[in-house]
């Protein structure tokens, strides 16, 4: 019987600390649409189309640039502190008063020049649905998290404007209390699942129990 509560127990922990673990994100990017480019200003005056893809529209890039979006969320997903991922942000989201348990990512997309490659400086404004609580954003550049430190929420909270000299996957950090959002979508789904899965073994324990109590009784 202690081995049966014991494997039970064993079971249901494991599934809290992966849903935990999942808390990294505040909702699947999955659900969320591509931001839409505002502005481009190119340091050397050139004309520049740029595109963004959601993560949820990664099969649309090419093996690249698909190959980094979702490595990019691989390890947004297993960072429980995501300080650990770029170096100043701790600084950053302490300038914002925000705790670090309470960080999280709320989009997560790809940005790319339309027809060809730029080198060089770009001041870019996005508009996107995303931004509220925002914190810092974050570019995975050559397989290694920064912080664009220049990044501004404009007055109406609807875009962003930021410098960068590459293009790749960006992540939108945001701050997360507990109380204020719950996971949605697919970690809503994972949520739900351990849920099941923990109550299930919980009752066949309990239903153990009682007969072999009974059988003890009877007995």
């Amino acid at each position: 019987m202690k081995k049966i509560i014991t494997l039970a127990l064993s079971v249901i922990m494991a599934v809290s600390m992966t849903v935990a673990a999942s808390a990294a994100f505040v909702s699947s990017p999955s659900a969320n649409a591509a931001p839409t480019v505002d502005k481009v200003v190119a340091e050397d005056g050139k004309t520049l189309e740029l595109e963004i893809t959601a993560y949820k529209d990664r099969e649309d890039l090419d093996a690249d640039a698909k190959k980094a979006i979702e490595d990019s969320y691989a390890e947004i997903k297993a960072a429980t502190d995501l300080t650990t991922l770029a170096d100043g942000l701790k600084e950053v989201a302490d300038k914002a008063n925000a705790k670090l348990a309470d960080l999280a990512v709320k989009d997560l997309f790809d940005i790319s020049v339309v027809d060809g490659k730029h080198e060089g400086k770009l001041t870019i404004t996005i508009k996107a649905t995303t931004l509220k609580n925002f914190v810092a954003l974050l570019h995975n550049k050559n397989g290694k998290w920064e912080v664009v430190k220049d990044a501004k929420v404009n007055a109406d909270g609807t875009g962003i404007t930021f410098s960068t000299d590459g293009l790749s996957p960006f992540a939108i950090v945001v701050n997360n209390p507990a109380d204020v959002d719950s996971p949605a979508t697919s970690d809503a789904f994972d949520f739900t699942i351990g849920f099941v899965v923990g109550a299930a073994l919980f009752g066949a324990v309990a239903v153990v129990c009682f007969v072999k109590s009974k059988k003890r009784v009877n007995g």
